[in-house]
């Protein structure tokens, strides 16, 4: 057996399975919650292998919508049969800055009334609202800009609210009327992450500070309310979700994740456990579930579901055995002749060591490995191959 490890960035809960795009490889998988089976479906066919195709994926009925952080396209999964529609994003420029910080075209978003959908721009200057039943996009355009762009926001009464990742301003969108408010924003780089609104409160994610920050909506007037023991300087939380009435920080790169008690302002912290690190950190994005808390994880391939009777997270590895992966591959795309290239980026195979053993197994890796190197002397032999077929006899 020669187990791939997988890393899901993007994906859905529905009728007991995830639905998931993988980084690196360019396919729908689907892990069944109670058997931890993989199977790869099938490829997203107008995208090519990329670092991320997508950087999120809501759920519409029987629909999940994936969509693009490196990929090109709102990528519409009909989760019963299978098939997939298109959508380019519209925007009028692209963010050249973002770019080279961030580079995703969307980086959040937001369901509002179970019917529309919401995303967040980063690379694009575009602001979209989608009606998920009969698909139509509505851009605000000129929305990220150079000097101001945005990585989360949130819907509150007829308005998203947009935190800057660069920049001065907080701004507030009239959905209907476009019109545009900018409060000022005095908090750093990092400071805070994600957002949402809950009975008439914006909560901010704390970042690298050590406070929660809400806003009222009323009257626009933030406080902080201090994390004490259990900040660290050295964790970053990132994402937010409420469960009942209780608030989960979700690191991007800590050894804990944070729950907070709205009702008595009570903080706990839960660790995750050595074999969930890696070099002591990890981080984790969310995994979009209309009754669950699920997390995919940055390192170590697996992912967390919280078990709220127990109140804590039970892991799911992401693995899949190597030749079964191609097999699937091959034989769930009859229109195209199949080439590796098309469906997994060459890093997975080919260009990154880490990946290409973990991709190929230590013996075909081994075999891949060239007898004769050349260096400035000319071709030498290669000790680590010499040493590899004596430790084979």
């Amino acid at each position: 057996m020669n187990q791939i490890k997988l890393r899901f960035n993007a994906g859905v809960e529905y009728n007991g399975k995830i639905y998931a795009s993988a980084i690196y490889i360019n396919g729908l998988f689907s892990l069944d919650i109670a058997t931890h089976r993989i199977t790869y479906l099938k490829s997203f066919s107008r995208e090519k292998p990329c670092y991320a195709i997508h950087r999120t994926a809501f759920l519409y009925k029987n629909e999940a919508w994936f969509i693009p952080q490196h990929g090109s396209y709102i990528a519409i999964v009909d989760l019963e049969t299978l098939d997939i529609q298109y959508l380019k994003p519209p925007f009028q420029k692209i963010n050249q800055k973002a770019i080279s910080r961030i580079n995703a075209v969307y980086y959040s978003g937001g369901m509002i009334n179970n019917r529309y959908l919401y995303l967040i721009p980063t690379n694009i200057d575009t602001l979209l609202l989608i009606d998920l039943e009969n698909k139509t996009l509505y851009p605000y355009y000129d929305v990220s800009t150079e000097d101001n762009y945005y990585l989360y926001g949130t819907y509150a009464e007829g308005c998203i609210y947009l935190v800057p990742y660069v920049g001065k301003s907080f701004m507030q969108i009239e959905l209907i009327t476009d019109n545009r408010t900018c409060y000022p924003w005095k908090y750093p780089y990092e400071a805070v992450g994600d957002i949402l609104c809950y009975e008439r409160q914006l909560w901010f994610c704390p970042g690298r500070s050590d406070f929660i920050l809400k806003m009222d909506l009323d009257t626009k007037k933030m406080q902080e309310i201090p994390l004490k023991e259990a900040h660290h300087t050295a964790c970053l939380y990132e994402q937010i979700q409420r469960y009942e009435n209780r608030l989960f920080f979700i690191p991007f790169h800590a050894n804990r994740i944070l729950e907070y008690f709205m009702n008595d302002e009570k903080i706990s912290q839960i660790y995750l456990e050595e074999d969930l690190l890696k070099e002591g950190w990890n981080g984790f994005t969310k995994i979009f579930s209309e009754k669950n808390i699920i997390l995919a994880s940055y390192e170590k391939s697996f992912v967390l579901i919280y078990e709220k009777r127990e109140d804590i997270f039970l892991k799911l590895s992401l693995e899949i055995d190597r030749d079964i992966l191609l097999c699937e591959i091959e034989h769930g795309e009859e229109s195209l002749p199949f080439k590796i290239e098309n469906y997994i980026h060459k890093d997975m195979y080919a260009g990154n060591e880490d990946y290409r053993e973990n991709f190929w197994g230590l013996k075909k890796y081994m075999e891949l490995i060239p007898d004769v190197v050349f260096s400035e002397k000319g071709p030498q032999k290669n000790l680590g191959r010499f040493i590899w077929e004596k430790v084979k006899q």
